[in-house]
């Protein structure tokens, strides 16, 4: 989406889908937020603690594009890349305990 000219909504979608390949992003034309983005991985305990989330909502492009920004400024802080963490990262230390452990 950077620097490139789109109108229609499958357009837009191509263009931010290049610059955030870790989410599916989609138009929904209904009452509420109409820009979704969901990541294509699951998250870990971790992943969320560290404050990254599974799923965006926004009315906009704009604003839907501004957070997944967020996003990928708050897994590279903490290691992750598309929901793996990076090679040579250090892990965020899951708070959940696990059971029989």
């Amino acid at each position: 989406m950077r620097g490139a000219v789109v109108s229609s909504p499958d357009e837009r979608i191509a263009a931010l889908s290049q610059d955030y390949p870790a989410w599916q992003i989609r138009h929904v034309v209904v009452p509420g937020p109409q820009w979704w983005a969901t990541r294509r991985r699951p998250l870990t305990r971790g992943q969320r603690a560290a404050g990254l989330v599974p799923s965006i909502a926004r009315w906009n492009l704009v604003a839907l594009a501004m957070e997944l920004a967020v996003q990928d400024e708050i897994a590279h802080h903490r290691g992750y890349a598309t929901g793996e963490p990076a090679p040579g990262a250090v892990r965020v230390a899951d708070p959940t305990p696990r059971a029989g452990g």
